[in-house]
């Protein structure tokens, strides 16, 4: 692949498969070598087609795979903590109606 290494740009012919013909999509891999880093592929052949990006510092591929860990269990967190919520609310509106058919059976 022919990337001019001061500006980043590719040629035209680099987004063309070699392969098939096709051109070629940026992805971006999220692998704990390469996080975050992206690239050419094919979609239709798999071809790898290069990277768009350079190589990332060595303190980057350490902390940059951590954080990811991190942010996915707050998600998880997150996302219990809302089911959670919503069986809380559940809850709260089926004793109010409890309470409710309590005192209108009381009244009668």
């Amino acid at each position: 692949m022919s990337c001019n290494s001061n500006t980043g740009k590719h040629n035209e012919e680099d987004y063309l498969c070699i392969q098939c013909g096709n051109r070629k999509v940026t992805l971006t891999s999220w692998t704990n070598k390469n996080p975050s880093r992206r690239f050419l592929s094919c979609t239709d052949c798999d071809e790898f087609g290069g990277w768009v990006d350079p190589p990332m510092c060595r303190r980057a591929v350490q902390i940059i795979p951590e954080l990811l860990r991190r942010v996915k269990t707050l998600e998880l967190e997150l996302a219990k903590s809302k089911a959670r919520e919503r069986r809380m609310k559940f809850y709260i509106a089926a004793t109010w109606v409890v309470v409710a058919v309590l005192v209108m059976w009381k009244k009668t």
